[in-house]
């Protein structure tokens, strides 16, 4: 048994492989759209160096944007919790994901189906409704000046443009000699934009990304190529004072030249056309008794009555359509719903503005896209999902976990709260879900005890999030987590906590692990209860590296096997490592070291 503690650097070598300039480093462009490297979210004053060491000029003009409301493959953005936009002429995909590239198992990426692809009916735009909620980042903000000519020539509103895309990649030396490194879809590139001028009464804009050596065209000058159709055009909003979708790439002019041109957001067709996918609004009357929500699985519509008041809803139809399925928003005082049937809305989700408890009395389940609660917002859950399944929550508000029996559907959450509080049968079955997936870095899963989920099936995928102890104590093989934005944590402060890791590294074939996360809590505003950790592996050549920090009121205690404590190399663009290093503090109590 060891305790190891590093501090040095580690350097690894790269090769070079978009159309951008041969004179920086191409590492350079893969980070910028990927946000890696120097180019985290938020990042100001960025200066970017020629390969000769000199300086090519500096991100000054706005803070780094985060360009994850982008697909992985670069053709889509996500403009709504359910929506992303691209160009209509891409018919070929089906499906987008949204997070960090590779294939870590531990992200558990969700792949999120196309179920209608609302084409413009003139431009080249199109905005496909998902068949769930996004869980693993937030959606982009969108123009508000929309298709205006001229508006976005303007510098002073609109200081720069960024764009990102997986299209075919190229270099271009001064000499305009092109070198090819790559097809499209393999890997994102991304860089700077110069203003770009409005034609077609504003819907289309364009700008001579071609022109990769002009000043105009910003210091990471970046063409779209082959293979970029449907990608994003940000623009920095001086007004409102952030980065906004301004438009979707829809064409250029060949190999390395010479412009791109974009299809501007449709904004008011946009708003309509998610406006079409929902149902009325349903009020909710606090002195006219529980609502009760009456389904017909047959025909894929049913009925919400509250006393004489009757909503009409729309859900699957048929074995496949999705699409027909409507969305509800649930609002006026705070209620109760109770299923009198299984209800499968497909595509639709429901959005509540007010408390509510929504049950059955005859073991009725809900499969739909996802529910989103707002801030302030309390909902008691007390309905199953179905195997197979998962339900996608976002929103602030607060999601309380309160059926019954074992619950063999999933659950994703990408904001807010969710307590798992769920309660036995008569048999003794209990089971909040079968699998929990915290993600985006904004949500807290609280448990209520330590039965309510099998620990070795949560994951923390892309940004994590936090895992509340609440004072229980959890045994599992290994933390499952793609990257530093997990968190565990003890809120409660009268009860501790215990972490015991008992097993060896992916898939059990080996006897190494990680954990890039974070233990305890790193928020002064929120309670750091007592949190103990065990590593207790089931050989002493067990090996666990923490990367990520910590803040624990409690102790690491090191049963069996080795542990290190260490920074961790910057994770660049194609999970490549360079010479530059993360450094991480670690807080402990106490560390012990011995059986």
């Amino acid at each position: 048994m060891s305790l190891l503690i590093m501090s040095l650097m580690i350097s690894f070598n790269i090769a070079n492989a978009s159309t951008v300039s041969s004179l920086i480093d191409y590492q350079v462009f893969r980070d910028f759209a990927e946000n890696k490297g120097i180019f985290k979210p938020g990042t100001e004053n960025i200066t970017i160096y020629k390969k000769d060491g000199s300086v090519a000029g500096i991100l000054n003009k706005a803070p780094m944007p985060d360009f994850k409301s982008v697909d992985r493959s670069g053709v889509a953005t996500l403009v709504n919790p359910q929506y992303v936009v691209s160009v209509k002429h891409n018919g070929g995909y089906q499906n987008v994901v949204f997070g960090n590239s590779g294939n870590n198992p531990d992200a558990n990426n969700y792949n999120y189906k196309l179920v209608d692809r609302n084409n413009h009916n003139r431009l080249d735009f199109h905005a496909p409704r998902l068949n769930k909620i996004v869980t693993e980042v937030a959606s982009s903000s969108i123009t508000e000046q929309g298709a205006k000519q001229g508006a976005y020539a303007d510098k002073k509103r609109y200081p720069v443009f960024y764009r990102i895309g997986s299209g075919t990649q190229r270099i271009k030396d001064p000499n305009n000699k092109l070198t090819w490194l790559s097809g499209a879809y393999n890997y994102l590139t991304g860089g700077t934009v110069g203003s770009p001028s409005s034609y077609q009464n504003g819907e289309m804009i364009t700008s001579r990304t071609g022109d990769t050596f002009s000043a105009a065209q910003g210091p990471l000058a970046s063409y779209g190529e082959a293979g970029d159709s449907g990608s994003p055009l940000f623009g920095y909003d001086s007004t409102l004072n952030k980065w906004v979708l301004v438009g979707v790439l829809t064409a250029g002019n060949g190999a390395g030249c010479c412009g791109n041109n974009w299809a501007v957001i449709p904004t008011e067709w946009l708003e309509n056309t998610i406006n079409s996918d929902k149902d009325q609004d349903i009020i909710y009357k606090k002195d006219k008794g529980e609502m009760i929500w009456s389904y017909n699985k047959d025909t894929g519509t049913g009925s919400l009555k509250q006393d004489s008041v009757i909503y009409d809803m729309h859900g699957k139809k048929g074995t496949s359509d999705l699409n027909a399925g409507k969305d509800l928003i649930f609002t006026g005082d705070a209620g109760e719903i109770v299923l009198d049937n299984s209800v499968n809305q497909g595509a639709g989700s429901l959005t509540f503005n007010s408390d509510f408890k929504v049950s059955t009395k005859n073991d009725s389940t809900w499969i739909g896209s996802g529910i989103i609660l707002n801030k302030d917002v309390n909902v008691l859950w007390q309905v199953n999902g179905e195997k197979g399944d998962a339900l996608h929550k976002i929103g602030e508000g607060t999601l309380h976990v309160k059926s019954t029996g074992k619950n063999e559907g999933d659950l994703r959450v990408g904001d807010g709260t969710v307590i798992l509080d769920q309660q036995k049968d008569d048999n003794g079955n209990v089971q909040a879900f079968n699998k929990v997936t915290i993600t985006s870095g904004r949500p807290t899963v609280v448990l209520g005890d330590a039965e309510q989920i099998d620990a070795n099936n949560i994951y923390f995928g892309f940004r994590g999030g936090r895992l509340d102890l609440n004072g229980n104590s959890i045994s599992l093989s290994r933390i499952k987590a793609a990257d530093n934005g997990a968190m565990i944590v003890n809120h409660n402060a009268d009860t501790a906590a215990k972490v015991t890791l008992t097993g060896n590294g992916i898939n059990n074939t080996n006897t190494d692990q990680a954990y890039l996360g974070f233990f305890g809590e790193k928020d002064n505003s929120l309670t750091n209860g007592e949190l103990n950790i065990h590593y207790n592996p089931p050989s002493d050549k067990g090996f666990l590296a923490l990367t990520g920090g910590s803040n624990v009121n409690g102790s690491l205690n090191i049963d069996n096997g080795n542990v290190l404590i260490s920074g961790a190399p910057v994770l660049h663009a194609g999970n490549t490592y360079l010479d530059d290093w993360t450094p991480s503090d670690f807080v402990f109590s106490n560390i012990n070291v011995g059986g």
